[in-house]
């Protein structure tokens, strides 16, 4: 790290009517650009990876959202460049992949460790490039996507103690269970619950196949059959699962007229998609976000123009397009709350293009539904956006991309909202004097209507005392 800044500052205040005001509690600038960033479900921690090069310095970061200063609790120097990143929902675990180094590490943030650095509890080399990782909510089960055997794809999962297998040589993990195919996967998600994988395989160059596994049924150290697979047209560059894996989502880069965005069900259909949507020729999803529940999916696109960028929200029970967002610059990256409540999307930075010149955009569920949605709240980091991450109620909101030429920097936002007051009673363990500073009308009302009813009983009383 080589600055730290405690701006605190009020960034674009949504009016304080709506019942929402987000601030930049800090940011952080790295030596390198922040590739991912991810908050934990309960929004206390905040993990990021970055790119690496020979300047002295780490690559992967953990913060206490709790903390004003932006600096680390603790970092770690793997001397290599992470691309991908995941978070158990209490913060626990986290688990960082490289694709450029064939390596991922998992760490247990809840471990001490002496002074500012950390440790990890196991790597896993695969000699191939690891594309993508994910790990389940309660950070048991590990899985990661990528090249395997020799150039060919495999989805390996692991769990987060001991390797079953016995540890290799300084710490290198053993797998539970592999799936092995020819081409190699661009990305993998596990359901919440760690029952479910879903992975995309990249075919050629114009078409990947989605297979979808379940994790409970296998024999340790076996070859994994999927449930189900299903071949696309295009590039899947991202996919989603539910907390229960009832439902998955993947979005594509479809260049010719045809669907870029297929949602499944795992108990029906057998493999075939249950709904799917066609934004248009030329459109590409880089970013797909899914609810809970599976109801709310967010999509993050760019369009066919450099300032085409497409934030959307789906409706999974209507089969529909809720509302679309056009932005700035293309979306690189968008996160969903657990509820479907509230979107966050990240953009590519476009000065002056007379669209958003901000870089981290917010939406409510209920943007605009008729017409060009626009976010609730929005934030100028005046440079691209590679991705953001919300906790489960909405209440913290990371980001990290590029700063300067060559450098990163991390930011962390704190959002209050009627939703996180009501979900924590009134405390989300803050304890910041800046949260009651924010009045919010539903609660003005609320005192209002006590206030009424209060001097009705008194005036009843002495109208009965009076007769009396």
């Amino acid at each position: 790290m080589n600055e730290q800044n405690k701006d605190n500052i009020e960034s674009s205040l949504i009016p304080k009517s709506s019942g929402y005001a987000v601030s930049e509690r800090w940011n952080d600038t790295t030596v390198e650009i922040v590739n991912e960033v991810a908050v934990s479900a309960d929004g206390k921690y905040m993990a990021v990876v970055t790119n690496w090069d020979a300047t002295p310095g780490s690559d992967i970061f953990f913060y206490n959202t709790s903390d004003h200063d932006g600096i680390p609790m603790w970092s770690y120097d793997a001397a290599i460049s992470f691309d991908s990143l995941a978070i158990s929902a209490n913060g626990s675990y986290i688990i960082a992949g490289s694709s450029a180094s064939n390596i991922a590490y998992l760490f247990n943030s809840s471990v001490p460790y002496p002074g500012n650095d950390k440790d990890y509890i196991y790597y896993v080399d695969w000699g191939e490039p690891i594309n993508s990782v994910d790990v389940s909510a309660d950070g048991k089960l590990i899985v990661l996507g990528g090249s395997y055997g020799g150039g060919d794809g495999g989805i390996l999962s692991y769990n987060n103690s001991h390797p079953p297998g016995g540890w290799g040589t300084n710490k290198e993990a053993d797998y539970l269970w592999k799936y092995e195919t020819t081409m190699p996967f661009l990305s993998v998600a596990i359901s919440a619950d760690g029952k479910y994988v879903v992975g995309a395989q990249d075919l050629t160059w114009a078409a990947d196949e989605i297979f979808f596994l379940n994790t409970t049924d296998y024999t340790l150290g076996s070859d994994q059959v999927p449930m189900w697979s299903y071949n696309t047209s295009a590039t899947v560059n991202t996919v989603a699962i539910s907390a229960t894996g009832e439902y998955v989502v993947a979005g594509t880069s479809q260049q010719d007229p045809g669907d870029e965005l297929f949602v499944f069900n795992k108990s029906t259909n057998n493999g075939i998609p249950e709904w799917s949507y066609d934004y248009g020729t030329g459109t590409l999803i880089h970013s797909v976000a899914i609810s809970a529940d599976g109801e709310y999916i967010a999509t993050g696109c760019e369009g066919p123009t450099p300032t085409a960028g497409i934030v959307g929200l789906f409706s999974n029970s209507k089969s529909q397009n809720l509302w679309n967002s056009s932005t700035g610059g293309k979306v690189n990256t968008v996160d969903i709350t657990e509820d479907g409540k509230y979107i966050v999307a990240g953009t590519n930075y476009q000065l002056g293009n007379g669209r958003f010149n901000e870089t981290v955009l917010l939406y409510k569920q209920s943007a605009n539904p008729t017409g060009n949605a626009l976010p609730e709240w929005a934030f100028n980091t005046s440079n691209d956006v590679n991705s953001v991450s919300i906790s489960a109620l909405g209440n913290y909101i990371g980001a990290g991309g590029v700063f300067t030429l060559g450098s990163g920097r991390a930011y962390l936002f704190y959002a209050r909202t009627i939703q996180s007051i009501i979900s924590s009673n009134g405390d989300d363990d803050d304890d910041d004097d800046e949260e009651a500073a924010i009045p919010f009308g539903n609660h003005y009302l609320l005192f209002a209507a006590i206030a009424i009813a209060s001097l009705v009983i008194i005036t009843k009383r002495k109208a009965v005392f009076s007769k009396k």
